[in-house]
C-alpha cells in the first residue's frame, strides 16, 4: 500500500477557493533559475492573465510574502512559513528524526528521510556532515527522483504505467556529472534492480565520489511513508562492501520506524 500521493484530490468545484490556488501558484513560481519574476514573466510560468498575476504578485507584497522594486518581484524569508509549518507539524518527520542522528553516527555519513510530492523527491529530515561534499541536498531540497536513491526507491513501488508518465514527463535530462542517467532505459534497468534486491544503490549521480544507499520506511499498516538514505564518499569501499554495511543499518532502523508510526 502507497501513502504518497500520486495525484492531486479530487474537490467539488464549489469548495474549491480559485484565488487561493493562483496564489500558491505565484509563489511556486520562483526557483533558483527565476529568482525574481515581473507580472508578464509570472503569467506566462503559472498560466495567468498578466493582470491576475500582477493583483496576485501585489497581494503577497502586501501580506510579506513578496518583494518588490516596482517592476519585479522576488520572496521574502516569510515564505520559509509555509515550509516550516509542515516540519514543525508533520508527526512522521519528528518521530523519524532521532534515528537519522543514530544511523548518522554509526556509519558516518549524511541521512536522510524523503517524500515523493508529484515528480518531485522532497527532503523532510536529515541529519550528519561530510565534508568536501557539494551537493547541497538539504532539508527542504527538491530533486527529481532520479537523480537520488531514495527518489529511485520510491519511484520503484509505483505502477509501471505511473513510471512511464513519470519517465516522459521528467526530461529532458540533464547530466550533473559524467554518469548521471540520461537515458530512461537506465532508469528502467535500475527500477527492476531495485524492486529485485530490495533497496536502491546510485553512484555519482549529482556529485562525483559519492554513493547513496535507501530503504523503504513503512507505517504499522505496512503503508509507505518515506525513504531512508545515506550519502558517503566512495573511498575504497567497493559496492558489496557498502551493501554489507549500510543496508542492515537502515533496515534495522526503519524496522524501529515501523513499529512507533
Amino acid at each position: 500500500m502507497h501513502a504518497v500521493q500520486e495525484r492531486m484530490r479530487e474537490i467539488n468545484p464549489k469548495d474549491l477557493i480559485a484565488g487561493l490556488e493562483k496564489g500558491l501558484k505565484i509563489i511556486e513560481a520562483f526557483d533558483d533559475m527565476s529568482q525574481r519574476l515581473s507580472p508578464s514573466t509570472a503569467a506566462r510560468r503559472t498560466g495567468l492573465h498578466r493582470s491576475a498575476a500582477r493583483r496576485h504578485l501585489l497581494t503577497l507584497e502586501h501580506l510579506g510574502y513578496l518583494e518588490s522594486d516596482g517592476h519585479m518581484f522576488w520572496l521574502t524569508p516569510r515564505v520559509l512559513r509555509l515550509g516550516w509549518s509542515y516540519v514543525e507539524s508533520a508527526k512522521v518527520p519528528r518521530i523519524v528524526q532521532p534515528f537519522l542522528v543514530r544511523i548518522s553516527q554509526a556509519l558516518s555519513a549524511e541521512s536522510y528521510f524523503s517524500v515523493l510530492d508529484g515528480d518531485d523527491l522532497v527532503v523532510v529530515g536529515r541529519s550528519g556532515y561530510m565534508q568536501e561534499h557539494n551537493s547541497h541536498v538539504m532539508l527542504g531540497s527538491r530533486v527529481s527522483p532520479r537523480l537520488h536513491s531514495a527518489g529511485l526507491m520510491l519511484m520503484s513501488t509505483l505502477s509501471d504505467d505511473r513510471i512511464e508518465e513519470w519517465l516522459n514527463n521528467d526530461g529532458p535530462y540533464y547530466a550533473l556529472t559524467p554518469f548521471t542517467y540520461t537515458n530512461p532505459d537506465d532508469i528502467r534497468r535500475k527500477i527492476s534492480d531495485i524492486r529485485l534486491h530490495g533497496h536502491c544503490l546510485l553512484e555519482q549521480q549529482i556529485e562525483t565520489g559519492t554513493r547513496s544507499v535507501s530503504v523503504l520506511v513503512r507505517n504499522r499498516e505496512s503503508m509507505i511513508v518515506g525513504a531512508l538514505s545515506i550519502t558517503v564518499k566512495i573511498g575504497t569501499q567497493d559496492v558489496y562492501e557498502t551493501r554489507q554495511q549500510v543496508v542492515p543499518v537502515l533496515n534495522s532502523a526503519a524496522a524501529l520506524i515501523q513499529a512507533v508510526l
